[in-house]
């Protein structure tokens, strides 16, 4: 019997930790935050003329704050043949609105391989996502670099949940990972640290754009 007290003991203990980490992973990643809307959308021209986006709205995880969201948005040409494993190329204008409304291409890695897809459908990765309150405001921008291990990751991972219950314009770029970013022989044809030229190409991105969605880029 004594034993038996144990086990259920045991047993119950193991329930209550398993809700517990539950219920922390879902407070503190604001699980899968509120539905975006699907008919409220917006467009926001980019400046130099490199073409307009359209977005749609959505809720913060904690107080159901309305912003706008610009996902997927190409900052950089496809890092394919010729540029592949080098220094990214700046995202040549395009005409008529891209669609903002979803999340990018991920970058490619072992584990998500779409055998269903071209290498140059599956590397054009290089995308970021916008997400703001205020358009006509100049609110200061937060750009956030995603860990993963150098091989792993995504802008889609991370949402503004919380981040955006405050006023602040945030910026996730995504970035080359595994042997595509990191891969090298020291030499011109495989220099190395792709993702950080990535990650510059995307700062460089938001000095230019930033204010388009109501952010400063001194801030």
């Amino acid at each position: 019997m004594r034993r038996r007290g144990v086990y259920v003991m045991l047993t119950l203990c193991g329930v209550l930790t398993a809700g517990l980490t539950a219920f922390l992973v879902i407070f503190l990643t604001g699980g899968q935050g509120a539905e975006a809307s699907e008919t409220a959308t917006v467009t926001v021209e980019l400046s130099n003329g490199q073409g307009a986006v359209i977005g749609n709205h959505a809720y913060t995880a904690w107080t159901d704050q309305a912003f706008m969201q610009f996902r997927g948005i190409p900052f950089a040409e496809p890092p394919v043949e010729e540029l592949r494993f080098r220094p990214p190329v700046a995202r040549s204008p395009w005409t008529g609105t891209f669609n903002a409304l979803n999340f990018g291409q991920r970058c490619p890695v072992i584990t998500n391989l779409d055998s269903q897809k071209s290498d140059a459908e599956l590397e054009d990765c290089l995308n970021l996502s916008v997400y703001t309150k205020n358009l006509s405001a100049s609110q200061p921008v937060m750009l956030y670099i995603y860990g993963g291990g150098f091989y792993n990751g995504s802008s889609e991972d991370h949402p503004p949940n919380y981040l955006l219950e405050k006023d602040v314009v945030l910026v996730v770029p995504q970035y080359r990972v595994g042997a595509l970013g990191w891969l090298s022989t020291y030499t011109e044809e495989l220099p190395g640290n792709a993702p950080i030229a990535d990650i510059l190409m995307a700062i460089d991105w938001v000095h230019m754009h930033i204010s388009s969605f109501g952010g400063d880029p001194q801030k």
